[in-house]
């Protein structure tokens, strides 16, 4: 699961509330990841305080910042015009490839965004392209409680379901100690534009500092574990080992303290479709290799070009080992050969997965 930490206001708490997200979830046994992929603002030779927390947050130092940070920009600014000062340019691919290939490994990944949806990052690219370009990623909405902050609060909910991307959470945030009251209003004011299924939080007497700890939180993070998805797909022809593939990972995911979500195809050529654009958000990817219309190397290829940062989830399942190899020379693959056993699958899947 991928969650992207968006906020109505500079200031409004994301790195407060995604830290003791973290932390929750890392105490609950999930495998959590937290990325502030683009930071403006730190003094000369200085960690930005939002990467710091972050680190923190995941029991890292300093020298991890490289797993937690793509962009850190010197300059108290929006992140367009930090960059430009830094002789910089952020770019939506690699923006987008970077959380794809920093998530590995982690079942539930939080991803901070900068500032608000309207922040701009470039020229003609706002935070809001950077939501619309993760379509899998969930949506947490940090509300600042302070005067004015209902009007920014109703704006960025019309923004969000503009794009067809209602948050899934909303957590109204006493950054500025304005109190219970303004929580409240600002709260209450929400309520009636929230879609049905959205979740409304309170976090009343917070600082805008350190990592958020109250019952909240933790109830926050409890129900996230609880919906933990491992995504899998299988492309594989023969019904017997679709079966079998399917049992096997249902196992693993109940092992994990997860729970499966499988898709099955027997058409290559849809699976195609399915994986090129960025690996088509799947955890593990359990591919045959020949198969009817479309052998499995030849979508691997296909990936190589589209979607690469998909590549390391991709397991070959296969008694064609040397086709693999030799269409491959010198690329580091997965691949379990047919005919396999639990325990073989589970460690390969380990691997995969950084279990």
């Amino acid at each position: 699961m991928r969650v992207f930490i968006t906020a109505t206001d500079t200031d409004a708490g994301k790195t407060y509330v995604t830290a003791g997200l973290t932390r929750q979830l890392i105490d609950l046994g999930v495998r959590a990841r937290a990325l502030k992929p683009v930071c403006c603002g730190r003094g000369p030779g200085e960690l930005n305080a939002d990467v710091r927390a972050l680190l923190e947050a995941q029991g890292w130092d300093e020298a991890a910042a490289g797993r937690v940070n793509l962009h850190d920009f010197p300059d108290f600014s929006a992140p367009a015009v930090a960059a430009a000062r830094a002789g910089a340019r952020i770019e939506l691919d690699g923006l987008a490839r970077w959380c794809e290939a920093a998530a590995q490994g982690a079942s539930l990944t939080l991803i901070e965004g900068v500032g608000g949806l309207m922040v701009p990052l470039a020229r003609n690219l706002l935070v809001a392209d950077w939501l619309a370009a993760m379509p899998d990623a969930r949506v947490l909405l940090v509300a600042r409680a302070r005067l004015g902050g209902i009007n920014h609060a109703l704006l960025t909910l019309k923004a969000l379901e503009a794009m067809g991307r209602a948050p899934d959470w909303v957590v109204v945030n006493d950054a500025d100690g304005a109190g219970e009251a303004m929580v409240e209003g600002v709260a209450g004011a929400m309520r009636p534009f929230l879609h049905p299924e959205t979740r409304l939080l309170t976090l009343c007497h917070a600082a805008r500092t350190g990592y958020a700890t109250s019952n909240m939180v933790a109830d926050l993070a409890a129900g996230m574990a609880e919906e933990l998805r491992m995504r899998v797909l299988i492309v594989e022809d023969e019904e017997p080992i679709q079966g079998i593939l399917s049992t096997f990972v249902t196992k693993y995911a109940a092992e994990k303290g997860e729970k499966a979500e499988i898709r099955v195809l027997g058409d290559p050529v849809q699976a195609l479709f399915e994986l090129t654009p960025a690996g088509g958000g799947y955890d593990v990817v359990l591919m045959d290799v020949r198969m009817p219309k479309l052998t499995g190397d030849e979508i691997y290829n296909s990936m190589l070009y589209v979607s690469p940062e998909a590549l390391g989830r991709v397991l070959f399942v296969t008694s064609y080992r040397q086709d693999l190899e030799e269409r491959f020379p010198g690329r580091q693959l997965n691949i379990l050969d047919k005919p396999f056993r639990y325990p073989q699958l589970s460690g390969m899947l380990d691997a995969i997965t950084g279990a």
